[in-house]
């Protein structure tokens, strides 16, 4: 096994980059090759692979283009990488990182799978942890278009899973087929035989990797109505609770899912969830933690509001923050003052006088144009607009 070499000490790339004559080559037994990088040629600016050659004649490590470099070596170098990857030799891997560390993990094989695609399949947390961390590209799509987001997903490892996504991992990258991460696992798990006890802790493990990508799926959407707020399960809970459901869908177990709520008790308000109504009729209410919650929607909730749909305002009106009505005899310098609007709601709900910041800017506008126009004896449009809260 050997690799040329120039006959004087290559102290730089730029003797084999510029092109080393045949004639001043030779023949040099090499130990391995212990790294890798990309350059550009000084010349043409095209990039190129170099490889740190360690010498088995005490001679200086020196790095030499791939071109220069036995085909053996090559491969034997590549597939020492591959197979750390795949089988998670944690060692191997930040050996081989601190000689090639940009190379090797912006590297992928002829399925287009880079080292973290591999890692996200074997399971080790440890070995995507230290590949994220050197700089691996979190939504590479290999060539069926899966991110290493869906191979953890579809491999069924929650806690890499969580790894990706708080490294920025996008939840919504659609593979080859248009499915995201969270659309290959449900069908994954619709695929299941049905009644089969012998599938039941693949089907878990599913859906507790489905709960875990749904809990980053969150839009920015203002919901239809909170309609109540609980302390947050417990995963033990959570996961007793999938699992006597699965068990009930399975016919082998009675399930608790449909039991009452638990009485309501004290707790840290911190560890609420919230029970969302939704403005789509289609879609079912559904938990919600408080990480995933609108600040502004919190508060409103807890000092007694709700959100609902309105029609037109009919009234302004100026009053104190106290509540008072402006022409009170406290005088104006003294007191600070705040407009309200009558609401008329278009579910039938009484009209109620709210504080400017509870309704829509583009409906106090529609109202001033109606009032503008008004005074020239002209009708204005009215409009429905959301996400009003009322008292």
């Amino acid at each position: 096994v050997g690799a040329r070499r120039g006959t004087r000490p290559l102290s730089s790339t730029a003797v084999l980059a510029s092109g080393t004559q045949e004639s001043n080559a030779v023949e040099a037994e090499v130990e391995e090759l212990v790294g890798v990088r990309l350059v550009r040629d000084k010349e043409s600016g095209k990039p190129y692979v170099q490889y740190l050659v360690k010498w088995q004649d005490d001679y200086e490590d020196s790095w030499e283009s791939a071109d220069d470099i036995s085909e053996d070596l090559l491969r034997n170098y590549e597939d020492k990488w591959w197979k750390a990857v795949k089988t998670a030799a944690y060692d191997v891997i930040v050996s081989m990182l601190i000689g090639g560390r940009d190379a090797l993990v912006s590297g992928v094989d002829d399925e287009l799978r880079s080292a973290l695609h591999y890692a996200c399949g074997t399971g080790n947390t440890k070995c995507v942890k230290l590949l994220l961390v050197n700089g691996a590209e979190v939504d590479l799509r290999d060539k069926d278009g899966y991110t290493p987001l869906h191979i953890a997903s579809g491999y069924m490892h929650k806690e890499i899973v969580n790894e990706l996504i708080e490294a920025g991992a996008d939840p919504e990258i659609k593979d080859n087929e248009e499915r995201s991460a969270l659309e290959l696992v449900e069908s994954l798990r619709d695929n299941l035989p049905k009644n089969n006890p012998s599938v039941f802790a693949r089907k878990l493990q599913l859906e507790e990797v489905i709960r875990e990508l749904e809990a980053n799926l969150y839009e920015e959407v203002t919901p239809g109505q909170v309609l109540k707020a609980r302390k947050k399960r417990s995963v033990e809970e959570e996961e007793k609770d999938l699992n006597d459901t699965l068990e009930a869908e399975m016919g082998f177990g009675s399930s608790d899912a449909t039991a009452a709520e638990d009485e309501d008790e004290a707790f840290d308000l911190s560890e609420r969830e919230f029970l969302v109504q939704w403005s789509e009729s289609d879609v079912e209410p559904s938990w919600v933690p408080l990480k995933h919650m609108a600040e502004d929607v919190v508060e409103d909730f807890d000092r007694g509001m709700e959100y609902a749909v309105a029609s037109r305002v009919l009234e302004r009106r100026q009053v104190t923050k106290e509540g008072g009505e402006g022409d009170e005899e406290a005088p104006k310098e003294e007191a600070e003052m705040e407009l309200e609007y009558l609401v008329e709601w278009s579910d039938g709900y009484e009209n109620s006088w709210e504080p400017c910041s509870h309704v829509s800017s583009d409906l106090i506008k529609l109202f001033e144009q109606e009032q503008k126009q008004g005074q020239e004896g002209e009708a204005a449009p009215v409009a429905e607009l959301e996400g009003i809260s009322k008292n």
